[in-house]
């Protein structure tokens, strides 16, 4: 990091200046690679709950094709609720798993066309919605009802498919369909 101007973390919180070869004060706070406050929580929780740790292998494996490296963290175990660094890093957001009907985790094929190595590329994507917000976006600041997303490449699908299973029987309950 280097230049001026504010440096706004995830939960809100800002600092205005300038900083000179990663220099400023608290920036590591939410630095990609280091271990802020809450991932420290997060490492606490996890070692205390094995079904959490699950749910993490899971969920950095969906996105991050890799179980073992936290760049998805749990904020409050009881609700379900994690948060996830956006693949451009600097911001995160909320995952509340515990809001997501479970019927409505499906994963489907996108096809596009990759203009830096001109050609199509297949990847996969994991959406799911509930009656109550299931995500919080970092950027926008706003809670929504739906959620859509990229599964990593490095990921395979029938361990992601068999992983939100697991994370479903082992570590957050779910919401209610209710009558529709």
């Amino acid at each position: 990091m280097h230049g001026q101007g504010t440096v706004t973390w995830a939960d809100g919180s800002t600092w205005v200046g300038q900083f000179i070869n990663n220099e400023c004060p608290d920036c590591t706070r939410y630095a990609l690679g280091k271990y802020t406050d809450d991932a420290k929580k997060s490492n606490k929780i996890e070692q205390a709950n094995d079904n959490i740790r699950i749910a993490l292998d899971a969920l950095n494996y969906t996105f991050y094709g890799n179980k073992k490296e936290r760049k998805v963290i749990v904020l409050d175990a009881d609700n379900c609720i994690f948060e996830k660094e956006r693949l451009l890093g600097g911001s995160y957001d909320k995952l509340y798993l515990n809001n997501v009907i479970i019927d409505t985790i499906k994963f489907s094929s996108k096809r596009y066309y990759n203009e830096n190595l001109e050609q199509w590329m297949d990847t996969i994507l994991i959406s799911f919605s509930g009656d109550e917000p299931v995500f919080y976006h970092g950027v926008f600041k706003y809670e929504y009802n739906e959620y859509e997303d990229y599964v990593s490449d490095s990921a395979n699908l029938e361990r992601v498919r068999k992983a939100w299973g697991v994370i479903y029987s082992k570590a957050c309950k779910g919401a209610d369909a209710g009558e529709f």
